[in-house]
């Protein structure tokens, strides 16, 4: 790496912290002036900020973690690091959910997504 700079995409789970919080989540009138986002204002939004503060991540575990990847060090030492690294549990279990669901669909399609190979003589 001639300069040094490496890449992280950091996909977190869901931490305690305010970042869901009415104050933080307000826009204001917003849904007024566009009438196909009230159901997201008045129902989603809602429901979105009551889950503020029963988050199970820690940030400062977060904080102390997220940097090792980057740097080589810590938890990530003599560890493969790709582009991305997940932190939280729920993340792990909501990848890993998705990740199935992908796979299956991948194995639905198998036969098509081979269809395309060129048979060289």
């Amino acid at each position: 790496m001639p300069l040094g700079l490496k890449t992280l995409v950091v996909e977190p789970g869901r931490f305690h912290t305010k970042l869901l919080s009415t104050s933080n989540l307000y826009v204001r009138g917003a849904h007024s002036k566009i009438p196909e986002y009230s159901l997201f204002y008045d129902q989603v939004l809602p429901n979105i900020s009551a889950t503020s503060g029963t988050q199970f991540g820690d940030p400062r575990n977060f904080v102390s973690i997220v940097l090792n990847p980057v740097c080589g060090e810590g938890v990530a030492k003599d560890k493969n690091v790709s582009l991305g690294v997940l932190l939280g549990e729920d993340a792990w279990s909501e990848v890993g959910g998705k990740l199935k669901g992908t796979m299956k669909d991948y194995q639905e399609w198998e036969e098509i997504i081979r269809s395309t190979f060129r048979f060289v003589r």
